[in-house]
């Protein structure tokens, strides 16, 4: 009896030392964030009025806007290579280093519809800011999809689209998929369409590719492709609110009908309901396949789709533009409000810094619990 006791003591240690290693392996960004963040004091200087203000690493356009315009009083200088910054940016798939040390305020962004992954914690401690594609409330997200920044100046993809679609006709192929990151919901559509358009629906990708078949040059070359096809399979590689990339726009630039998956709340706010099929409009993914051929069987329904104004109003939406060449009054003002609230997170997170008080507020704890628990724990059905 005692032997076996001892047996269960050993194995219960030994169980509890793998998870324990486990935790600290893949959390210890995470865990080295939270002792520095909680017990470290850490000096940081801002340069003087005029002087440079360095940004470690780069990010995209509109970002770098929205940083600029939050410290008017420096000269903003975005260098990989700084040394002492006075600001670092942390990408969602950047890896992070033991040599991250550097006891500087840093903020986080992603067009991916997670926030920064645990393991991708900064060591020195906790950001003061996100940059995510998710719709977050508080004080220290700022929501920006993908979409806005994924393709430079898309003002003028997109009036150039509006103008070719006043003048669209109806094509001979029906539907283009095109993807080399297969998705189960994207494929079980596409084999759904194809099965009913037989070979008016290709596969151009490695994805459920039509024997035969290969989408000729490269990501740019989409709009040449897609030009031959009434309808293009626009479907995200997650269904999450907020998380709307370029996939739609693709369509959109050679006049065809994007049939789109992902959060179409959001698509229908930017774009014009009536130019595009909402996949989630449908009871599921069978009656929307069989609404898309009802539609390419009413010639006047379809050519009605096909030049549709791509926004209402024909107007594009500013937001959609805070990435673009050139900026209009209505974008500026976007960019100076979010470039506000950078600046006041910033502040705030050097004055808890100041007085060696951790800063929880872009931490959502509960909320990273809570999504590691689903991760992990199936939900109950309750019956």
């Amino acid at each position: 009896m005692v032997t076996r006791i001892r047996f269960f003591r050993l194995f219960f240690l030994l169980a509890l030392g793998v998870l324990l290693f486990q935790i600290g392996s893949q959390y210890r960004h995470f865990l080295w964030a939270t002792f520095h963040e909680c017990f470290t004091k850490w000096q940081f200087a801002l340069p003087q009025a005029g002087g440079e203000f360095y940004v470690r690493n780069n990010a995209p356009r509109a970002m770098q806007r929205i940083i600029t315009r939050a410290f008017p009083e420096y000269k903003v200088i975005f260098s990989s290579e700084s040394a002492s910054p006075h600001l670092i940016l942390k990408e969602y798939y950047t890896p992070t280093h033991k040599t991250h040390t550097t006891h500087a305020p840093y903020l986080a962004y992603s067009g991916e519809y997670d926030n920064l992954r645990w393991k991708r914690y900064l060591p020195s401690g906790y950001p003061f800011l996100e940059i995510t594609a998710r719709y977050r409330q508080g004080d220290n997200f700022i929501f920006m999809p993908y979409i806005v920044y994924g393709k430079q100046n898309l003002r003028k993809l997109l009036k150039e689209a509006m103008r070719e679609r006043e003048k669209n006709k109806i094509r001979p192929l029906q539907v283009a998929y095109i993807s080399s990151h297969c998705i189960k919901e994207r494929d079980e559509m596409f084999r759904l369409l194809r099965e009913r358009f037989n070979e008016k629906a290709i596969s151009l990708g490695k994805c459920s590719q039509t024997p035969g078949y290969a989408a000729p040059g490269t990501y740019y070359d989409l709009k040449n492709i897609y030009k031959q096809y009434n309808f293009g399979l626009a479907m995200e590689n997650h269904d999450r609110p907020g998380y709307l990339t370029e996939k739609i726009t693709n369509v959109f630039e050679s006049g065809a009908i994007p049939i789109y998956w992902g959060d179409g709340d959001l698509a229908r706010r930017f774009f014009n309901p009536d130019a595009f099929i909402d996949i989630k409009q449908y009871k599921n993914f069978e009656t929307a396949a069989d609404a898309v051929v009802g539609i390419s069987k009413d010639k006047q329904r379809l050519y009605t789709l096909l030049n549709a104004p791509l926004f209402k109003d024909n107007k594009i939406p500013p937001f959609l533009l805070i990435n673009d060449d050139e900026l209009t009054a209505e974008e500026e003002v976007l960019l100076q409000e979010m470039a506000r609230k950078l600046r006041r997170a910033y502040d705030q997170y050097l004055h808890q810094k100041k007085h060696r008080r951790p800063y929880w507020r872009a931490l959502d704890l509960r909320l990273l619990v809570k999504e590691k628990i689903k991760k992990f724990i199936p939900p109950l059905s309750l019956k």
